[in-house]
This record gives structure tokens, C-alpha cells and sequence, in this order.
């Protein structure tokens, strides 16, 4: 290729090439989206285990459960048992510091009961 004179200093053609390319490169716009927000939530599980699950009226059903956070147990909150079929609360415990409660039940009403545990954050 050739030179060309600028200024009165000859410049090879290609140099000049080059630079227009490299500020065509410079000069892009940065074009930019919108902004999206995403709620990332921690996965919180509730357990309730019943034993044994066949009394007669007086005797005593163990209710056990745990409550857990991203795989680690949440101490102190407080759980309500609930009956789901006759519709009444059994009672209400609190976690232990590794999640876990506890409760008694003496069945003090008959047919086949549906029971659940739930939990307020």
C-alpha cells in the first residue's frame, strides 16, 4: 500500500487503517437493559410425626416435630398443633435450640383425626 501526507508527514495507509478501526471501537455506545430485582428465599421445613396413631378415648398420643432452615434447626419459635378434621387446637409448643418439640395429647374425642403442625415466621 501507499502513504499518505497529513500535515505534511506521510503516513502509511494502513497505520491510518488501523486507527479509524480502533476508534470505531471506541465509539460503540454501551447500551444498558432495565434492572430486575429477584427474591431469593431459604427453603423452611415443618415435620410432625404421631405415636402411636391408634388410641382409645384418655390415652395419650406423642406428637414430635422439627422445624428447620436451610438444613439447620430453629430454636424458640412457637408451633401450633392442629386438628384438621373436627377443627380444633391441640396445643401450641415452643422449639428446642436444635428445632425439635415435643407434645402430649390426651384424646379426648373420637373418630379419625387428621392433624397438622404449623408455624408463623
Amino acid at each position: 500500500m501507499g502513504n499518505i501526507t497529513i500535515l505534511g508527514k506521510s503516513i502509511p495507509i494502513t497505520v491510518l487503517v488501523m486507527l479509524s478501526m480502533a476508534v470505531a471501537v471506541v465509539a460503540l455506545p454501551l447500551i444498558m437493559s432495565n434492572i430486575v430485582e429477584v427474591h431469593v428465599s431459604s427453603v423452611t421445613e415443618l415435620t410432625i410425626q404421631a405415636n402411636p396413631t391408634s388410641v382409645t378415648f384418655g390415652e395419650v398420643v406423642h406428637f414430635t416435630g422439627d422445624l428447620i432452615k436451610d438444613g439447620v434447626g430453629i430454636a424458640d419459635k412457637t408451633i401450633t398443633i392442629h386438628e384438621n378434621t373436627q377443627d380444633f387446637d391441640v396445643g401450641v409448643v415452643a422449639t428446642d435450640v436444635n428445632g425439635h418439640f415435643t407434645y402430649n395429647w390426651t384424646a379426648d374425642r373420637v373418630g379419625d383425626l387428621a392433624f397438622q403442625a404449623s408455624y408463623q415466621p
